[in-house]
């Protein structure tokens, strides 16, 4: 029987950034999203060093990815503020982007974007269809409804960036350090805990509301990345936001 190693550098080094992350969020007021953004790019910098750079083709699409994100903020602010969301998204797009291909490209785990299938297409609409449902019957403030372009241009913030920069760097942190071999179930309970709780806990509700959020989204959205494809996550994502921004209000 093969032996599966039950605990790895990389679970103890995510866990250790976890912690630090979390002890920031509550001793210190800062912004969450800054800080998660500055630790994901770190951990895409450490990959590229290890994975190299993915081919030119998805450097290219890593460099539209990246451009996407910091320009979709333009349909809700003048370009002193893009420049802001650069730093705190389109970088992060750019470093995570590269270093989530690069694995793509080396190691069996999850499906290239680049090459996406019609039935994780179709899964992502589905899926996004009813996750929005779920998001129109919880609880919370209504804004100014109605359908407008900067409403679905910016949705395309994280649709994009929250699922590559945010949740799937970790699963590819974790598939490159597993080195091809299979994952133990503490090894695999921690890639899943990261691609959900970081990004939960950086929104800032309170402990109930985080724990909904990780439980309604944050789950299916990590199991449409490692059961279907990227794309499929991504573009449920952005319909959430979207239809959350078009039928509930910013």
């Amino acid at each position: 029987m093969e032996k599966v190693k039950t605990v790895r550098k990389s679970d103890v080094v995510l866990w250790c950034v976890f912690l630090v992350f979390m002890f920031a969020r509550i001793t210190c007021t800062m912004s969450y999203w800054m800080l998660l953004s500055a630790i994901v790019t770190i951990l895409g910098v450490v990959l590229l060093i290890s994975a190299k750079l993915p081919s030119k083709r998805l450097i290219v699409l890593s460099l539209v990815f990246a451009l996407a994100v910091t320009f979709s903020y333009l349909a809700i602010t003048d370009l002193g503020g893009v420049l802001l969301y650069s730093l705190s998204s389109g970088i992060p797009t750019f470093v995570c982007s590269l270093a989530v291909f690069s694995v793509m490209e080396k190691r069996d785990g999850f499906e290239l974007i680049t090459n996406p299938k019609i039935k994780g297409i179709a899964i992502g609409i589905v899926a996004g269809l009813i996750l929005s449902c779920i998001n129109a019957i919880m609880p919370g403030d209504r804004g100014e409804t109605g359908f407008t372009i900067p409403k679905i241009v910016v949705a395309l913030s994280p649709g994009i960036f929250e699922e590559i920069a945010l949740r799937a760097i970790f699963m590819a942190f974790c598939i490159w350090y597993a080195k091809g071999e299979k994952m133990s179930r503490f090894s695999a309970f921690t890639m899943y805990f990261m691609m959900v709780i970081p990004h939960t806990v950086a929104h800032g509700y309170d402990p109930v509301s985080t724990i909904i959020l990780a439980v309604l989204f944050g789950i299916p959205f990590a199991l449409l990345q490692k059961k279907v494809d990227l794309t499929s996550a991504m573009l449920s994502h952005y319909l959430v936001d979207a239809i959350r921004f078009i039928f509930l209000g910013w």
